[in-house]
């Protein structure tokens, strides 16, 4: 565990993701990375019950109990964390999580505590590389995907060098703990501390940019995944 030193007052906006080649990328169009197809996979998860009969055989019930999103690349199914660690030789090169000094980090929401974690540790730790090649490739996976592995993958690859802090300290980098409130606010990530500065908002004002864009999007028939990422950053940023 890495102890270092923030201060936090209230809550951290997303930056806006930036678009790549995702954005072009339909359903039908084959998706490849270093030279070879890749594509998400569902695999159903079942729920076994076994119930002791007095007479006769036990009850055996399968209920279904969600999806596992997997990854088909080179002949294997991964798991995310587990593709990532075969495809970069770097992977979680620093296996560290970042413990807060102060309770005021959980006035911010889970993702962005997440953030504020790669953040810390960027300061301490060297970065790995990743291609340019790489990064498109990976962000044409996630981009169309509507499935939360993808989006919140996606999510990260948009922060200040998210693709190589993600490789650096792993994909689901985060901070254990419940979010105090909700708050409007604008964040300054500095190199020795972090603070967050609260913005006045009325329900009206903060929902307006919101209800005016997904009516645009669904009249233009925009893929659920970019209306939903979308819409998320919107709320981040009022």
């Amino acid at each position: 565990m890495v102890n270092v030193e923030n201060t936090a007052f209230v809550p951290l906006p997303l930056e806006r993701a930036g678009r790549g080649a995702s954005e072009g990328t339909t359903a039908a169009e084959e998706i490849t990375f270093r030279g070879k197809p890749i594509a998400w996979v569902d695999e159903q998860k079942t729920k076994r019950t076994v119930t002791a009969n007095a007479f006769g055989p036990d009850e055996i019930r399968e209920q279904f109990n969600g999806c596992r999103h997997l990854i088909a690349y080179d002949g294997h199914t991964y798991e995310r964390e587990e593709f990532l660690r075969s495809a970069f030789q770097e992977y979680k090169k620093y296996p560290y999580r970042v413990k807060p000094l102060t309770d005021d980090v959980f006035r911010l929401g889970g993702d962005q505590r997440a953030k504020l974690a790669y953040h810390i540790l960027a300061l301490r730790f060297p970065l790995a590389g990743v291609a340019a090649e790489d990064k498109e490739n990976l962000e044409r996976l996630c981009g169309p995907a509507e499935h939360k592995t993808a989006q919140r993958w996606y999510t990260r690859m948009h922060w200040p060098q998210g693709h190589e802090k993600i490789v650096t300290f792993g994909v689901s980098l985060k901070m254990e703990g419940r979010t105090r409130g909700v708050w409007c606010y604008h964040a300054n990530l500095g190199d020795t501390c972090a603070s967050y500065s609260g913005v006045s908002m009325t329900w009206e004002h903060w929902t307006a940019p919101l209800l005016a864009y997904l009516q645009t999007q669904r009249g233009r028939g925009t893929n659920t995944a970019a209306i939903s990422r979308d819409a998320m950053e919107i709320l981040y940023y009022q």
